[in-house]
């Protein structure tokens, strides 16, 4: 079933009760009485029915803009009731005015079709069928275009924003999806994904440039460099201090240093620190983190994941166990 939203004056006291005899008698009728195929089309729901807890505000403008009709009462030239005709032009086409007949209506709007309906017994029966001939306009028209905003500023046309909303929603509902199938999937066991890999020995064989024709080789064990380093990874780091970590770990690549060779990799071009890093993010080990510390940091983070982090917890333990174990 779709949804007319019936924005109007809600009024207190007689007032209220006039306007919602107008809605009851007439609008409602017009909306919930039309009928295609012999099958109603739309229900109606006015503002003060809204049952939906928060800010009224807020459903308000959703239900401006969600609703497939709107019908707006110009009746008492409403402040209200104008802004959010305002708000609905600018969001959609897909709009009806009505008013009590004698409103005049301001200039803005004195060029755009309205029904205008008698206060008096009966008057639903000229009021309602006029109505519903607007209702079936809009529903027979391919792309209905009555909204002023759209006439001026054809490149806001509602297409645009609702293919947006529409693509917004279906990935929301996507990464919902997505989440419900990680959730359902079987959990791996880190301890034991661990223990099985500080059974294996990650070796890297590094070819290095030194200022010549001539080249050297250093074979580094990636797991112990990555159990030396991880501490400085338990608080995220930047790709350099990470590097740095790495790099201090191994006697070679301090020797090196010191004798001022460059650090370069021959094969890969690219810095040892760098090769060290991208292992260990394919073994899962570390991983790429969001944090900055402010709008001007272009540095690349890196963290521990929950994998390296257990690993790491492993190591530590038996460690820690096997220095017991000797005193």
């Amino acid at each position: 079933m779709k949804l007319c939203f019936v924005i109007m004056p809600i009024g207190s006291g007689d007032a209220y009760d006039v306007h919602l005899n107008r809605y009851a008698s007439i609008i409602k009728p017009a909306v919930e009485g039309y009928q295609r195929g012999g099958s109603r089309v739309y229900d109606a729901v006015r503002a003060d029915f809204i049952t939906k807890t928060g800010s009224i505000n807020k459903s308000v403008i959703q239900h401006i803009y969600s609703a497939d009709l709107v019908i707006a009462d110009l009746t008492d030239l409403n402040p209200n009731v104008f802004y959010e005709l305002g708000v609905r032009h600018a969001l959609r086409n897909g709009t009806i005015l009505v008013a009590l007949e004698g409103t005049k209506l301001p200039f803005d709007v004195g060029d755009l079709r309205a029904v205008f309906y008698k206060d008096r017994v009966g008057a639903e029966k000229d009021a309602v069928p006029e109505i519903q001939r607007l209702i079936h306009a809009l529903a027979e028209a391919e792309s209905p275009d009555d909204s002023p905003v759209f006439a001026v500023l054809p490149a806001l046309r509602e297409p645009q924003t609702r293919e947006l909303a529409r693509l917004s929603a279906e990935n929301e509902t996507l990464r919902t999806k997505l989440t419900e199938l990680e959730d359902a999937l079987p959990k791996p066991d880190l301890k034991q994904l661990a223990e099985q890999m500080e059974k294996t020995t990650y070796m890297l064989l590094i070819k290095f440039d030194y200022h010549g024709p001539e080249h050297d080789c250093e074979t580094i064990d990636l797991l112990s460099l990555f159990l030396s380093a991880a501490p400085s990874l338990l608080i995220e780091n930047s790709v350099e201090r990470v590097q740095r970590a790495f790099l201090d770990t191994s006697p070679r690549v301090r020797e090196y240093r010191q004798a001022g060779k460059n650090m370069y990799a021959v094969e890969l071009n690219v810095g040892l620190g760098d090769i060290i890093i991208g292992e260990l993010q394919n073994r899962g080990l570390i991983e790429p983190s969001l944090k900055k510390r402010s709008l001007k940091d272009h540095h690349q983070y890196w963290k521990l994941t929950r994998l390296g982090a257990q690993l790491y917890r492993n190591r530590s333990t038996s460690g820690a166990s096997k220095e017991a174990h000797k005193r």
